[in-house]
């Protein structure tokens, strides 16, 4: 039963069973944007770090890394949705929310933003050598509340923008980061339009509100061309596939 012959046959089966996002799919396109608006994303974050490693401080650094975390949930979550994995997919998208919504409030003040990753740092290097792993893991930084302050208040922010922006947060959150919602119960494994089309959706848009605040942390460097260069066409070509347009809250309005 646990032979590593029947462990590979249920490892090819569930790789197996996967979407094609070609063009004879019905969410062809979608599947494509997500995965090269990933892909832009992450190229032009290299390209920032390589050209300008000699602007980056503290001003940026903290946005910077929760950038790359928001990335590689875009990844994970075309993975996710590729394998009809959609409860795990919902909770890659809530992440991928409380991302936009942390960097955009760090940008709103950079220099509290560096004050929060100094402080951090310097309690990293004051943790006792000796404790152990667990211990260690299990610190309690200071720089986590400010964090979840920060989060708190874009929440507050977009509920006031618009109750229905806290309502579909709500949903995000309940949908499949906690058990309290039905929903999705038995579509995990086979193909669900609906399903699908929801998360790749909201994968796309919210690469474009990524896009959005990497363009804000580093706007006063030299890096603000080269990202709007770099960017720009991902999204115009978001914009294109999202006819309906993409959200007030994602634009940087509020």
């Amino acid at each position: 039963m646990h032979s590593e012959e029947r462990f590979h046959e249920i490892e090819q089966k569930l790789l197996e069973e996967s979407e094609e996002y070609d063009n004879s799919h019905p969410n062809g396109q979608l599947g494509r944007t997500l995965l090269t608006t990933a892909e832009v994303l992450a190229r032009v974050q290299q390209k920032v770090h390589r050209n300008i490693y000699d602007e980056i401080d503290e001003q940026h650094q903290y946005q910077d890394i929760f950038f790359s975390k928001g990335v590689n949930a875009l990844f994970a979550l075309y993975r996710l949705v590729k394998h009809n994995q959609y409860d795990a997919a919902y909770r890659e998208v809530r992440y991928l929310f409380e991302s936009y919504l942390v960097i955009k409030g760090l940008n709103r003040d950079k220099n509290e933003a560096a004050r929060i990753l100094k402080r951090q740092k310097e309690e990293i290097q004051n943790i006792d050598a000796d404790k152990g792993q667990v211990e260690r893991v299990l610190h309690e930084y200071e720089s986590v509340d400010d964090l979840h302050d920060i989060l708190s208040d874009e929440k507050s922010k977009l509920k006031d923008m618009d109750p229905t922006y806290g309502k579909i947060y709500n949903f995000l959150s309940n949908r499949s980061t906690h058990p309290v919602r039905i929903e999705g119960a038995s579509l995990d494994g086979d193909r669900s339009d609906v399903e699908e089309t929801q998360l790749l959706k909201w994968g796309i848009l919210l690469g474009f509100g990524l896009a959005q605040q990497f363009l804000v942390t580093y706007y006063e460097t030299s890096a603000k061309d080269l990202i709007m260069k770099e960017t720009e066409p991902t999204i115009e070509h978001i914009e294109a596939v999202i006819p309906e347009g993409v959200p007030t809250f994602l634009t940087d309005s509020y």
